[in-house]
């Protein structure tokens, strides 16, 4: 919220500021507690405070906010390695699967190599 006459700084300073101010404002109470200026200086405290509470909160909320995009993009690189995990293990399944059909296709014309090479050899004789 905005009060008039305060200006904004960042968090850490308002918080020094307002305990500072607390402190002055407490040891001054008894001396000028009706006077226009500590009345004055009351509503600047309070002012602060809030500003200084608003501050703080919209830090947490960023924070969250970070902390949510980070478990957000954590979650999708997981996605994408455990998605290239799958891909490479069907890559390699595939891979075995055709070494593994050439090799019977091999083991079948050297059979039939072989049976061609009895059939002729009995002929011959």
């Amino acid at each position: 919220s905005e009060c008039k006459g305060c200006s904004t700084s960042d968090a850490t300073t308002d918080t020094v500021k307002v305990n500072v101010g607390v402190t002055l404002l407490a040891d001054a109470a008894g001396a000028a507690q009706t006077s226009p200026k500590h009345q004055a200086a009351e509503e600047q405290l309070r002012c602060r405070e809030e500003e200084v509470k608003e501050k703080q909160l919209q830090q947490e909320r960023e924070e969250e906010e970070r902390r949510r995009q980070k478990a957000e993009e954590q979650q999708r690189l997981e996605r994408e390695h455990d998605e290239e995990q799958l891909r490479l293990e069907h890559e390699r399944a595939a891979v075995a699967q055709s070494t593994e059909e050439q090799r019977l296709r091999d083991e079948a014309e050297f059979a039939e190599c072989e049976a061609a090479e009895r059939v002729a050899g009995e002929q011959a004789t």
